[in-house]
């Protein structure tokens, strides 16, 4: 099994939760994902312990991460 990629967020989790507040229903789960890895900057955790933790599937939490390294 491969190592957890780690993923560094840009944004500050106050920034995170503002914008949390004011999306779609769509989009809060991938800022629920933005969150948790913002709280454990530093530390990877696999892809089924995030969707786990956000109650997604583990392929779509992949997707996400590639969408956010491409630009957001």
């Amino acid at each position: 099994m491969s190592k957890p990629k780690l993923l560094s967020v840009k944004e500050e989790l106050k920034e995170l939760n503002q914008l949390r507040k004011n999306c779609s229903h769509t989009k809060t789960k991938r800022l629920l994902m933005l969150i948790e890895i913002k709280k454990e900057q530093g530390n990877a955790f696999s892809k089924r312990d995030l969707a786990k933790r956000i109650g997604v599937d583990p392929n779509s939490i992949t997707a996400w991460k590639k969408l956010y390294e491409q630009g957001g």
